[in-house]
């Protein structure tokens, strides 16, 4: 269907660019985004600027990788004008949007491509990205097209290749996409296991690209003497399980409309036997502390807002509980329909990317909203698009209606800040 394909090109980009340049003309810093620009990367960027190309990447004022700053230093020497930097930050989310939605395309060829990749352009937090100076969109980006480049088509030695530097390159800018060496060496293990060929050598060239994001890493760690810059040791103050019922519970909502039409499907998934205990695992997950507690770094973002405002038990949400449950049949119902379609090597890569991307952000004490909503929503549309439902007889109108409220809270809750028409966040 060649008219989803010009929406993921042409309308979802519009989109990004209809809800972001409104906010960036009226050069407004009063969101929390804004904030981080203002007080940390924009500064970073200036200093880094003039020290090009001896930049200082360990003593700077940041907790995470000096990945972004670096490159927008670079420009900024190059260029000497804040904004081609500016503009340069923009493409990066409108090229965010584009590819999540390609990769969507390309593994679907189904209308249900352009609906996702609408959903993340209207996303808050795509949008905050692309307007201030912060490190999310390209960090998630270089980690998605790592994924990309395996999941598209039969993998290579030379795509694993370039799969582990895009991999290496996310985790330089935040170091968190560490994860994706965990897909990559999945990937590299599973083609070596069909080949021909299975010698140990074979499995091991595989699998070595799968090491360079952890070399990335570990380069770090020997000129910080940690994961984190010196002058943020402890910052982030250790491991929190609740990453894993926040996730799940995005997932449940974002899931809503797909599971609304896979109705007969999802029941099969909860009554299979890999079904009840997808449930039984999520009901465990379910039971780490999830009420709205900031001093926990449970907070920031509308869901624990909604949190906030809902019943507690025993130090529990019940909605975000209930949601995560949710989240576990949408992605137990995928799952199942994308093995019956012949997708299992897919569906098995995504699972794993998802599982990976939580249990390395649980080693961030806060749980932000900010990081979970983007990657929940693209690695969320690729697994739809293994086996999307038909979105014939007016069904397109349920995943229209996310967008629309999508559109509308993003209208709220950073319009609605910048332009005063709602209290700041």
């Amino acid at each position: 269907m060649p008219g989803a394909r010009t929406v993921i090109w042409c309308g979802a980009s519009l989109l990004l660019l209809g809800l972001t340049l409104p906010l960036i003309l009226a050069q407004a810093f009063s969101t929390n985004d804004a904030y981080d620009e203002v007080y940390y990367h924009r500064p970073i960027i200036a200093t880094m600027a003039a020290e090009f190309p001896a930049v200082d990447v360990v003593n700077y004022n940041a907790a995470m990788a000096p990945g972004y700053h670096v490159a927008m230093a670079a420009l900024l020497r190059a260029t000497g004008s804040w904004r081609a930097v500016r503009a340069a930050n923009l493409a990066i989310g409108v090229l965010l949007v584009v590819v999540a939605g390609e990769v969507a395309w390309r593994l679907s060829g189904a209308v249900s491509a352009a609906f996702t990749t609408l959903t993340l352009a209207a996303s808050s937090y795509v949008v905050s990205g692309s307007v201030w100076l912060t490190t999310d969109n390209l960090g998630l980006l270089l980690a998605m097209g790592a994924l990309s480049l395996f999941l598209i088509g039969r993998s290579t030695a030379v795509r694993s290749l370039a799969s582990g530097a895009f991999g290496a390159a996310a985790a330089l800018v935040r170091q968190i996409h560490i994860w994706t060496a965990v897909p990559i060496a999945m990937n590299a293990l599973w083609e070596a296991s069909s080949a021909d060929d299975r010698g140990a050598r074979r499995i091991a060239a595989f699998v070595a690209p799968a090491a360079i994001p952890v070399v990335a890493i570990g380069s770090l760690v020997l000129l910080w003497g940690g994961l984190l810059p010196p002058r943020f040791v402890g910052h982030h103050g250790g491991w929190n399980a609740t990453t894993f019922v926040f996730g799940l519970a995005l997932i449940g909502i974002y899931g809503a409309p797909w599971i609304v039409l896979l109705r007969a499907d999802a029941k099969r998934a909860a009554a299979s036997g890999k079904g009840a205990v997808a449930l039984t695992i999520a009901a465990g997950a379910a039971l780490a502390p999830s009420s709205y507690n900031p001093d926990a770094g449970r907070w920031g973002g509308w869901l624990w807002e909604a949190a906030r405002r809902a019943p507690v038990v025993l130090d529990r949400s019940v909605l975000l509980s209930a949601l995560a449950l949710a989240g576990v049949l949408v992605v137990a119902t995928l799952a199942r329909r994308a093995v019956d379609r012949g997708r299992t090597r897919e569906m098995f890569l995504l699972v794993v990317a998802l599982v990976s991307w939580m249990a390395a952000q649980s080693a961030n004490f806060q749980v932000w909203q900010r990081y979970f909503e983007p990657a929940v929503l693209i690695l969320l549309s690729w697994l739809i698009a293994l086996a999307p439902p038909p979105l014939d007889r007016g069904r397109w109108a349920v995943p229209l209606a996310m967008i629309g409220l999508v559109v509308a809270a993003t209208l709220l809750l950073v319009h609605g800040d910048v332009y005063g028409f709602l209290p700041a966040r």
